[in-house]
């Protein structure tokens, strides 16, 4: 981790900046790695399996043949377990792209006081002008901050596109729809279920349906 300060976003505090990848280069990695596994299951494919949950994960998938997140060996309970792990990490990501990649916020605009004139010389129909004006100028800074917002949130989803966090030994990681293809490309180029399911040193298999019950079969 590389210390760069404390920092705050959205009320948040940062201690440090987490060591950050580029999402394309981490999934090319990702696939290459399952490359390596199918050419050496044992030697490699299981310290990769053993060592790293994502490339795990995505042995699973290939070998399954069905490409979801989470798993198909996984019970309820676990797959409620690698949701939340995966939108804390989310969560944590867009907080960091807040903080490199946009501008602060501005402040919020104090609520100015009505200005509606009083007194006997004051028509009624002055003060519902004086009224009418003062709703129209709210309605244009509530459509503004709201128009404000939604830009910020574009830009963020973008930013949020541009990293991800460098932890090969951390949670599980859902592919991006990005990276889906170069995927299942790797495997139809390689031909990787086939070689996995092939695979009885490391039984690949019996990883991806998560034991031999009758519900992990089902599943």
């Amino acid at each position: 981790t590389k210390s760069a300060g404390n920092f705050t976003t959205n009320g948040k505090s940062m201690s440090s900046i987490p060591r950050l990848a580029y999402p394309g280069f981490w999934w090319r990695v990702a696939s290459l790695a399952l490359i390596m596994t199918g050419a050496s299951p044992v030697e490699i494919g299981s310290v990769l399996a053993e060592h790293h949950p994502t490339i795990h994960e995505l042995v699973k998938m290939v070998t399954s043949g069905r490409y979801r997140f989470p798993t198909v060996d996984c019970d309820d309970m676990k797959r409620d377990d690698m949701k939340k792990e995966e939108s804390k990490m989310r969560s944590l990501e867009s907080d960091l792209a807040e903080l490199l990649f946009l501008p602060p916020k501005p402040k919020a605009k104090e609520v100015e006081k009505p200005t509606i004139p009083h007194g006997s010389r004051v028509s009624q129909r002055q003060r519902q002008r004086q009224e009418r004006l003062l709703q129209q100028k709210r309605a244009k800074e509530a459509a503004e901050a709201l128009a404000a917002e939604h830009k910020r949130k574009k830009m963020l989803k973008a930013a949020q596109k541009s990293i991800m966090i460098w932890d090969p030994k951390g949670p599980a990681r859902k592919p991006p729809k990005e990276s889906v293809n170069l995927i299942l490309s790797v495997e139809r180029m390689f031909d990787l279920s086939h070689t996995f399911q092939k695979c009885v040193e490391s039984d690949l298999i019996l990883q991806a349906l998560g034991g031999t019950s009758r519900g992990a079969i089902e599943r």
